[in-house]
């Protein structure tokens, strides 16, 4: 497949996510990976992988980034906007259960990053 065009096209995504404590923002881009590290556009079987990074809105600090909340997926640059912005509050919605109670959030994180964007899970 020729992904030139897709990512050519594709914008990055954000969500923000607000818990009466906190604001998420996850950023959904493209940041030259495929299935075995670095993106090979000759390697008929590898796709260009997206990427989530999420940071802490501050009033005072801006963005501030979270340690281990960024993740490869195995969501491609193909992959519908919308369908993106579902799987972002999803993953935002399971960060803040755990980052507003004081909890670690790693596990629940990579186990997101397994998860396709119309909710098919394929792994670990």
């Amino acid at each position: 497949m020729d992904w030139t065009q897709a990512i050519e096209q594709y914008e990055d995504v954000i969500v923000d996510f607000d818990t009466s404590t906190n604001v998420y923002r996850l950023y959904w881009e493209f940041m030259d990976e495929g299935y075995c590290g670095d993106f090979d556009p000759n390697d008929d079987e590898d796709s260009p992988l997206l990427r989530f990074t999420i940071v802490l809105v501050d009033d005072k600090n801006g963005e501030v980034a979270l340690e281990d909340a960024s993740y490869c997926t195995l969501n491609d640059v193909s992959t519908n906007r919308e369908d993106l912005v579902k799987l972002g509050t999803n993953i935002l919605a399971t960060l803040a259960t755990k980052y507003d109670n004081d909890y670690s959030y790693k596990h629940e994180l990579e186990e997101m990053s397994w998860v396709r964007a119309g909710g098919n899970h394929v792994g670990a």
